[in-house]
């Protein structure tokens, strides 16, 4: 692998990484967190998902209706 490759690759799990803790964080303050829905949260590694969620949040009703995007 090259070091672009790398470097690329070490960006977007920096970017997931931070993505999770503020869907963890928003959450939280939102509905209060379980460990099954941050647990889910950890697991995921889908850029795109974790973004879908996020957007969600705002008009969410439930945590499920943020998540669902994770299953």
């Amino acid at each position: 692998m090259s070091e672009r490759c790398r470097k690329r690759e070490g960006k977007l799990e920096g970017e997931i990484a931070k993505e999770k803790q503020i869907l963890i964080r928003l959450l939280d303050k939102k509905f209060g967190l379980n460990s099954a829905a941050r647990d889910k949260i950890l697991k995921a590694d889908n850029k795109k998902k974790l973004d879908r969620a996020i957007d969600l949040l705002l008009d969410a009703k439930t945590i499920d209706e943020v998540l669902r995007p994770l299953d």
